[in-house]
């Protein structure tokens, strides 16, 4: 479905005509859902490069129009159908994308209060022509009850989409294979369910498919950085395609704070001095996750030979939450200063906190 990364679409982008059509198609749709609610789904996408073509792109703001017509012309006969219509419209109105906000032409969940007027108007019409035309009662009730439990059933059914992520963005990915956010979202949930080939199918799709979204890019580095962790045999070919993936996710956004994450720790150990640039990137986006970076930061500036400013860190990460590793870490950058007294010292410190720690009682006892 192409990029479409922005939580708030700039309306400047559109042009009336274009609001007009995302508008009147959202109108028509609410209605024909009321009745026929047999494609819902949890997100609607705006059509390809955000144009309606052929029919379409008349069709709905001239069923639109023409309601809107019918709606004005009964109010000088009854207030009855201008009333139902008029309740719909003004309650709808602010859902209708005349000013586009967020990514779904539609968004079916805020049409709760606006079905009212059309609920009225079903009502008001079947107790019309049942009095006047004299028509069974129980033919008409009964036709009622059996859409009324229609309505039951599916909503049933919906509310079960809603248990979880893989559930509600199946069925979006069930109307529209191919839509990238659809993608992105169930393949983040599966891979952090350990689905990761279920994962990175979704992944490979959105790309196949043309995705230029940063996620879709990170999943699948993901997705290959923990097949490394647990296939060793491949460790090498699969953290070179994470690389890969991470790299290319910061071509589409660099300031995405976790990718620089997950790019140093792939890095930490083959090439340190670009992992530890890659954890002063993730805290420059992401300051509020100082105690998940600083240990890494640290580790991969004492693989890189740069044991002073690892110090710097280290410190910094230890005033934040204590811990034996973090100790053990700082001893090793003090070791790589020939500062031996506060390595033992450090390590101490460790073994204070954790006597099991073994790779501190080593480091000790040689020292």
């Amino acid at each position: 479905m192409g990029e479409k990364t922005k939580a708030v679409a700039d309306a400047e982008i559109f042009s009336f005509w274009q609001s007009f059509q995302f508008a009147s198609y959202g109108f028509v749709n609410y209605i024909i859902q009321f009745f026929a609610p047999f494609k819902i789904c949890a997100f609607y996408p705006y059509p390809k490069d955000y144009t309606f073509t052929g029919a379409v792109s008349f069709m709905y703001p001239i069923i639109f129009l023409l309601i809107l017509t019918i709606t004005l012309w009964s109010a000088f006969r009854t207030k009855i159908v201008a009333f139902g219509i008029g309740f719909y419209f003004v309650a709808v109105a602010l859902v209708l994308q005349f000013l586009s906000v967020g990514l779904a032409i539609m968004a079916d969940r805020y049409t709760y209060i606006p079905f009212i007027g059309l609920a009225f108007l079903v009502v008001y019409a079947v107790d019309f022509y049942v009095t006047k035309f004299k028509l069974s009662k129980y033919v008409t009730y009964s036709l009622l009850g059996i859409f009324v439990i229609m309505l039951a059933t599916k909503t049933k059914s919906q509310v079960d989409v809603w248990q979880n992520s893989e559930t509600l963005w199946s069925q979006v990915i069930k109307y529209y294979p191919n839509e990238d956010l659809a993608l992105a979202n169930r393949g983040n949930y599966l891979g952090k369910s350990g689905n990761i080939q279920g994962a990175m199918a979704d992944f490979e799709l959105a790309i196949a498919d043309g995705c230029k979204r940063a996620d879709v890019y990170e999943g699948l580095g993901n997705s290959y950085g923990t097949l490394s962790m647990q296939q060793p045999n491949k460790r090498d070919e699969y953290r070179t395609k994470a690389i890969d993936m991470y790299r290319q996710a910061l071509s589409i956004d660099s300031t995405k704070g976790n990718i620089h994450f997950n790019l140093g720790v792939t890095l930490l150990q083959a090439d340190p001095l670009v992992a530890a640039n890659s954890f002063q990137a993730a805290l420059k986006y992401m300051p509020y996750k100082e105690k998940d970076i600083l240990p890494n930061y640290g580790i991969a500036l004492i693989n890189a030979g740069k044991y002073q400013e690892s110090i710097n860190v280290l410190t910094k990460a230890l005033s934040l939450v204590p811990s034996d590793e973090l100790y053990y870490n700082r001893s090793l950058a003090y070791i790589g200063i020939n500062n031996k007294d506060a390595a033992i010292a450090d390590l101490r410190q460790a073994l204070a906190i954790n006597p099991n720690n073994q790779s501190a009682q080593i480091k000790l006892s040689e020292l």
